[in-house]
């Protein structure tokens, strides 16, 4: 079982007699939780609102003797993937009474595990190839080194990362660019690429007979694509 605080509370006991033998304190207010969160989800705060209670007993020793908090009854969070907001009641002693409310706002912030990932060899692609010209690559494949919440980074396939270079308006000749990286889940970002840069030779395409087709680098040539979220270089 996980006991929390609320975050940073300032919080004292005090008991005084009153005159009818009626003693009160003020206590900080601890929530109770039990149970693991989904795979990949972390704990990040727990609130309690109000941060304190004020409670009252006849039995003036009883008071006391408390500790300088109370529990809230345990709540079960096992496999919460989102954040919760409920009302808790308080367990006290027999004989001890809350004043005011008699159950507190609980709020429990639960956010996803980051990391990161690797996705090797990917195809470099080209896209904005001009007409009549052909490109070879090297290298022709990259690593890619992704970094976001666990769960997402878990669910990614080799499919979603993209990796191109955009020859929109080059000319024969060499050329050494940075690639793109388009990845269809968002909340990814790009922490690496393996090469950094890949080096692009432009040429322009050789006549051959009618008829004859050049699979060697039909790939080169732009074609259809998906419309990833294209994710900037962070170094």
């Amino acid at each position: 079982m996980w006991r929390g605080f609320p975050s940073n509370p300032i919080v004292f006991k005090s008991a005084c007699q009153l005159p009818n033998r009626v003693a009160t304190g003020i206590w900080l207010v601890k929530v109770m939780i039990t149970g693991k969160l989904a795979s990949g989800y972390r704990l990040n705060n727990i609130t309690a609102s109000p941060l304190t209670v004020t409670a009252f007993s006849e039995d003036i020793p009883l008071i006391e003797s408390l500790p300088g908090y109370v529990e809230t009854t345990t709540l079960d969070i096992s496999g919460a993937s989102s954040n919760i907001v409920t009302q808790l009641s308080l367990t006290l002693p027999s004989g001890v009474l809350l004043i005011g409310d008699q159950s507190v706002s609980v709020q429990i912030e639960i956010v996803p595990i980051e990391d990161s990932r690797p996705v090797a060899f990917r195809q470099v692609e080209v896209i904005g190839l001009g007409s009549g010209l052909k490109a070879d690559i090297s290298p022709s494949t990259v690593d890619v080194i992704l970094a976001g919440p666990l769960p997402v980074l878990n669910s990614l396939q080799p499919a979603d990362v993209h990796v191109r270079v955009d020859l929109t308006g080059l000319t024969a000749g060499t050329y050494q660019l940075i690639p793109a990286v388009m990845v269809t889940d968002q909340g990814v970002t790009v922490q690496s690429i393996l090469p950094g840069t890949v080096e692009v030779t432009i040429a322009k395409e050789t006549a051959h007979p009618a008829g004859y087709h050049d699979n060697n680098h039909a790939s080169h040539h732009a074609g259809h694509h998906p419309d990833p979220i294209t994710l900037p270089l962070y170094k």
